[in-house]
């Protein structure tokens, strides 16, 4: 019994292999992403950085060569700071971040 349900077993996975070497293989298409220019970076960035709530960006510059994005002005805290890094770092096109942003430091007037 135990051999009729070995071969009945083998033939059952003789076929399954036989009916999957049949299908025909679909085509693979490889497609590589657009590379953007290093002023459509920074258009991006500018853009990205205008939309956001949370950042001043009247007092943000970006800019791109290489697809180096280098950040420079002045943000009011630690947070907007990293949030503006964050931003650039996730934009495509964009390889690497540099930082020359300064945290306004001054108390704030009439306080």
């Amino acid at each position: 019994m135990l051999v009729v349900l070995l071969a009945q077993w083998g033939h059952a996975l003789a076929q399954v292999r036989t009916d999957q070497t049949k299908t025909p293989l679909e085509e693979v298409v490889v497609t590589a992403k657009r590379q953007l220019t290093d002023e459509q970076v920074t258009q991006q960035l500018e853009k990205a950085l205008e939309d956001d709530p949370y950042v001043y960006a009247e007092h943000v510059t970006v800019t791109t060569q290489s697809g180096v994005v280098t950040c420079e002005g002045i943000v009011g805290d630690a947070a907007e700071l990293r949030r503006v890094l964050r931003i650039c770092r996730r934009a495509s096109g964009s390889k690497r971040v540099v930082s020359e942003l300064q945290i306004n430091d001054y108390p704030a007037e009439g306080g």
